[in-house]
């Protein structure tokens, strides 16, 4: 037993320590056997088979080829509908029921134009277009040729027939040419049914070119197109007489059929009242199960050996890159610490072993980086957040002071009061996110104070769009573009300083314009405070022409993006538009 036992471990030794000669163990059967079955299979295939083969190829071929087909008559009757519903026709006749014949040239003119238009737009398929209405016997012909209209004192042959027959749709063979067809539909009204006249496409045959390569793609059989009644209209492989045809005029509906000498296929588009038609003859069968037969083992030899040589090469070339990386990389992981090893003694195994040991090192460092970094953006949030402008707190101190020997207890009481909810908006809470109502009323706090600073100079608008009060934004984003206008904006040369601003959602966006009606600023120096903004948008600054944009710049930029931030547009003497954008979602996603 421990002999046997041995010599088992020893057979198999190879195979578990080796990935590469499973892998050829085990693609040499997947590749030799099916093929080797496939091959047994065609080369004993019986006639039957192969006759079924062909039933079964030819049947959804012709099934295919009348989809074809009637898609593309599909296409021609739409040219009808497109004719039928245009505003020139509907006009056209309109005048004509009203009696406007004094008005009818134009109208007319526009129905011609409108059948130019609808000719062209299949001129490679089209011979012409001829269009009759019932009232007033009006004929109007559309061809490369010629564009007519003339009165018949007769409705014509055709469409009398199809009047009598109370036909929507009729095909015919064109009488005066075996190469084209005509396609004739009724023109209805839709609320009553009401015949308005006829129109008929005399159509190509060649663009049947495509049904021909479909069906007939190695010219093996006999092909036609008939009407519903089997009288043929079009073959472009000749005529078929015999039994054959005596097939085609008994058919209904779609399959097959077999004569002595051929196997009839054919598929009826009852809409169109149309029939197509292949004929196969017997002995295409007989040949190629012949054909199956002989050629049958030595295929499959070829093929067998194939499979053993692609087989070989690759499981060499698959494995070569696995054992590669298993001998290079000893101490790379991308396992779970925990996550068990499966305890395998291949390559594979190897990988495991020794990919675990490096997960930890790997996830400690990345665990390391990212709270760097999430403490360095916090940092910067936190400092950006904090900057007063510490003239705007002295100049505030210095109008209460004034105020205290000048005005009423309860205006200096109001401006005291503006300053301390400002301060404690400041000052109060996290850093982070508040809403836009709350980021209103710090600055409207702001603007009371400047309105005490400089009496009866000073106008605000504000224009809150809906449901925009109740999302969120940054804190302290408002109140420095208001103040930098203040600064930089606003002259003593100019009587009334006007400030507006507005608050809109744009789809997944939020904005926030600010308009200063100020004394603006060239494009060259429009361009440079760009600059100046990106550059200071860039690091943690204190100072600076333009700190307070490019503070909000930077606080947009960490919180949302790159995408976010502010856009500036204006022109001298008309003032400037700062434009703040963030997302809706005030970017959850992006904290913490």
């Amino acid at each position: 037993m421990d002999f046997w036992k041995a010599l088992y471990s020893g057979l198999l030794r190879p195979f578990r320590r080796s990935f590469r000669v499973r892998l050829m163990l085990l693609l040499i059967p997947l590749g030799v056997l099916p093929v080797f079955a496939v091959t047994q299979l065609a080369a004993y295939n019986t006639r039957s088979s192969v006759e079924d083969e062909v039933i079964q190829s030819n049947l959804s071929t012709v099934k295919w080829a009348g989809g074809y087909l009637d898609e593309q008559l599909s296409e021609f009757n739409t040219l009808t509908y497109t004719l039928f519903i245009s505003p020139s026709l509907n006009r056209y006749l309109k005048a004509l029921e009203d009696g406007q014949t004094g008005s009818l040239y134009p109208l007319q003119k526009d129905v011609t134009d409108t059948m130019l238009s609808v000719y062209y737009t299949a001129n490679t398929q089209l011979r012409d277009i001829e269009l009759y209405l019932l009232q007033g016997g009006k004929l109007f012909t559309i061809s490369t040729m010629e564009v007519t209209s003339r009165v018949m004192p007769e409705m014509p042959d055709e469409y009398r027939k199809m009047e009598n027959g109370n036909l929507d749709v009729l095909i015919r063979s064109s009488p005066d040419n075996p190469d084209s067809f005509e396609l004739v539909r009724a023109l209805r009204r839709f609320e009553n049914r009401e015949n308005l006249g006829y129109m008929t496409l005399r159509i190509n045959w060649r663009f049947t070119d495509r049904v021909t390569e479909l069906l007939n793609p190695d010219s093996g059989g006999e092909l036609l197109i008939t009407d519903a009644s089997g009288n043929m209209l079009y073959s472009p492989t000749g005529t078929i007489a015999g039994g054959a045809a005596d097939t085609v005029r008994s058919s209904t509906g779609s399959g097959y059929a077999q004569t002595p000498d051929a196997y009839v296929f054919y598929d009826t588009l009852d809409a169109w009242g149309l029939r197509i038609v292949k004929v196969v003859p017997r002995t295409a069968v007989d040949l190629s199960a012949e054909r199956t037969i002989r050629y049958g083992s030595i295929v499959g030899v070829i093929a067998a050996l194939l499979a053993v040589m692609a087989s070989a090469f690759a499981a060499w070339k698959t494995t070569a890159p696995i054992i590669k990386l298993a001998r290079s990389i000893q101490n790379i992981s991308f396992i779970k610490e925990g996550t068990p090893l499966t305890g395998r003694t291949d390559e594979i195994g190897l990988l495991e072993l020794r990919m675990h040991k490096m997960s930890k090192r790997i996830r400690e460092h990345i665990h390391t980086e990212y709270a760097l970094n999430l403490e360095k953006k916090t940092a910067q949030l936190a400092a950006l957040q904090a900057q007063i402008n510490p003239h705007f707190l002295q100049n505030t101190l210095q109008l209460i002071g004034g105020m205290a020997f000048t005005e009423t207890p309860e205006r200096l009481y109001a401006v005291i009061r503006a300053v301390s909810e400002m301060f404690r908006y400041v000052v109060r809470g996290p850093a982070g996110l508040v809403e836009v109502k709350e980021e209103l009323r710090h600055l409207q706090n702001y603007l009371f104070i400047q309105e005490h600073r400089y009496p009866g100079r000073i106008e605000t608008t504000l224009d809150i769009g809906a449901g925009t009060e109740e999302l969120l934004v940054p804190k302290l984003i408002l109140q420095p573009i208001a103040e930098n206008a203040f600064q930089h904006a606003f002259g003593p040369e100019q009587a009334l300083w006007r400030l507006d601003v507005a608050v809109r959602r744009l789809g997944e966006d939020l904005e926030i314009a600010i308009t200063d009606h100020g004394k603006g600023m060239s494009d060259e120096r429009l361009k440079e405070l760009r600059s100046d903004i990106d550059q200071g948008a860039g690091r943690i600054s204190g100072s600076g022409e333009h700190i307070g944009l490019a503070n909000v710049e930077a606080r947009l930029r960490l919180r949302f993006g790159e995408r976010y931030g502010l856009q500036l547009s204006g022109g001298e003497g008309i003032g400037t538009t700062i434009i703040l954008r963030m997302p809706v979602s005030g970017g959850e996603e992006n904290e913490g």
